[in-house]
């Protein structure tokens, strides 16, 4: 884990986590890698203060297949020669590895896996948070967990004109693709396509869980009497245990539709 992109000024602040490869580190565990990301970001003095410009994501290389062979042009990678090719796929046939056949060939391992598999890496971003007008938006797996030390840290210190907090579940976006990692499930895809199996399903706020009371009530307190809740599509028991403890709430009508 490391910070790929950092803008920490008194103007905006932006930080981009790189954590690798998906494929060939294996055996991921997302929260672990949410734990170490948690402790460079910190180890960061926010310099903005009050907040009003806040990006934090995290970005993984994830192997995709381009059946349509449509992304030879994003990625710069050119065809082989037909002679080469075949060569290259005898190679293939003989069990021998991407690394080995472009080693032999003195080509990147990259242009051999796209022309022989068609696959390649699309760097896939995860945002963590992010600030939009008067709206900011928290992965809710990284607030399960964090929920004090984000009040401390990054809460605490919002712009007064930054009240409405919405609560994304987790989904990754592929540069390449142009939309989401999978049409499945990205986890599923992750852990078994990926050799992760140990990587885990999402805390999803999607739901009120009693155990989220006090640190919502502690998040009011914290923005004060403006604070407001976007949900999704709460249900009547989500509603009236909002009203019973004083959250004032409200659903985002475009992101239903």
């Amino acid at each position: 884990m490391k910070i790929s992109e950092k803008i920490n000024t008194a103007e905006e602040t932006t930080f981009t986590f790189y954590g690798g490869n998906l494929t060939t580190r294996e055996d991921v565990s997302f929260f672990e890698d949410i734990d170490l990301m948690t402790k460079l970001l910190f180890e960061e003095e926010i310099i903005q203060n009050p907040i009003r410009n806040l990006n934090i994501s995290l970005v993984y290389d994830c192997e995709l297949e381009d059946p349509a062979v449509a992304l030879r042009e994003d990625l710069g990678i050119k065809e082989f020669e037909e002679d080469l090719e075949d060569e290259m796929y005898e190679m293939l046939d003989q069990k021998k590895t991407c690394d080995e056949i472009a080693n032999k060939f003195k080509v990147s391992v990259e242009s051999v896996r796209y022309n022989l598999l068609t696959k390649y890496d699309d760097p896939c971003s995860l945002n963590i948070m992010e600030i939009e007008n008067n709206r900011i938006r928290v992965l809710d797996d990284y607030w399960i967990g964090n929920e004090k030390m984000l009040n401390e840290k990054i809460f605490s210190k919002l712009h007064s004109d930054i009240y409405e907090f919405e609560f994304d579940i987790r989904s990754f976006i592929a540069k390449y693709m142009g939309n989401a990692l999978t049409e499945d499930d990205d986890n599923a895809v992750i852990r078994e396509n990926f050799n992760n199996p140990r990587w885990e399903e999402h805390n999803s706020m999607l739901f009120l869980q009693q155990d989220d009371v006090p640190y919502l009530l502690s998040l009011k307190e914290t923005i004060g009497d403006k604070f407001k809740l976007i949900l999704t599509e709460p249900n009547d028991v989500e509603k009236n245990k909002l009203d019973e403890i004083g959250i004032n709430w409200g659903t985002d009508d475009k992101r239903i539709l």
